[in-house]
């Protein structure tokens, strides 16, 4: 531990006392480092003063004040994502972009695409080493409604991009699959329910109709492939049917799913967003199911979102 940790240690500043909820233990941690343990709570402003305690902080202190201050300032981007459209066929009840513009906003032009894509290509290649490729995910709204210009893009940038695609599945058709994973393009669905009536209580067209079955046969269209994922958004209306959903993810040979909050940014997203003890509940249950299939079948689906937990946690209302 150097001079700067130990005269905050002997001034009974360098642990911050943190009420987890526990009945016996409380967290004591260091912001500078991120450092943590738990501890007696009934001893918790002892921790300071703790030879154990401070030995294992001191063994580690340097490492994790190195590794967070790269985390803060050392890190360069290595991906991006692109709204090549602003519109989509959807009017899902918790979307965080404007109704208004969803339904009538405009597509990016491919040349406005093709030249930003440049423009990126040049700033990575400035910034990441000579072996490695940035990612680039076509994000949106719906990309596939400006699908022409994502396809013409890809094409071009295919030495200079790992390319991506999250899409909500209605508009995948079998010539957009075989185009995309003949390039290896990872590709992202989405679906909220494990049956049609749950999936329509927060997804459904402007004209009100049901695009469950539409996604399921995407998914079944993509089992075997080697990189797709699905992202469940959970709601009031979906998280008594997490479980159920891990279960349908397992059984279509999902290789990763998120289990998503909510994104609070516009009222129809704050009318369906759980509490966090409820979210906290169900994700745990639905992860401990996913662990059970593992030891039933050998085989894996990744829960891959504990970051987008927290920022829905700790920033509901932020837009990413």
């Amino acid at each position: 531990m150097n001079a700067v940790f130990a005269e905050r240690a002997a001034s009974g500043t360098l642990f911050r006392p943190v009420d987890i909820g526990h009945p016996v233990y409380a967290a004591v941690t260091d912001p500078q480092t991120a450092f943590w343990a738990l501890v007696d709570k009934t001893r918790v402003h002892e921790a300071n003063r703790d030879p154990a305690l401070l030995a294992a902080y001191g063994a580690k202190a340097g490492q994790f004040e190195q590794e967070l201050h790269a985390l803060r300032f050392g890190l360069k981007p290595s991906g991006v994502y692109l709204n090549p459209t602003e519109r989509c066929n959807l009017n899902c009840t918790y979307c965080y972009l404007p109704d208004t513009q969803r339904s009538g906003g405009s597509h990016m032009p491919v040349e406005t695409l093709l030249a930003s894509l440049g423009k990126l290509r040049d700033y990575f290649r400035s910034v990441m080493p000579a072996d490695r490729k940035p990612r680039a995910i076509f994000h949106g709204a719906e990309p596939l409604m400006n699908a022409p210009a994502v396809f013409e893009a890809i094409d071009a940038f295919a030495d200079d991009f790992v390319f991506g695609l999250q899409t909500n599945g209605t508009l995948l058709d079998d010539k957009a699959l075989d185009f995309l994973t003949s390039r290896n393009v990872s590709i992202g669905l989405s679906l909220d329910g494990p049956v049609a009536g749950i999936t329509d209580a927060t997804r459904r067209t402007w004209g009100g109709k049901s695009v469950h079955d539409k996604v399921l046969r995407s998914m079944e269209k993509l089992r075997g492939y080697g990189s797709w994922s699905v992202i469940t958004t959970c709601t009031t209306e979906n998280l008594p049917y997490l479980t159920r959903m891990v279960e349908l993810f397992h059984a279509h040979e999902v290789p990763t799913c998120m289990l998503n909050t909510v994104r609070c940014t516009l009222s129809g997203a704050r009318g369906v967003k759980p509490a966090d003890g409820d979210m906290a509940t169900a994700l745990f249950t639905a992860l401990d199911r996913t662990y059970e299939l593992y030891q039933e079948t050998g085989r894996k689906l990744m829960v891959a979102n504990f970051a987008n937990i927290l920022i829905g946690i700790l920033a509901p209302t932020a837009p990413c």
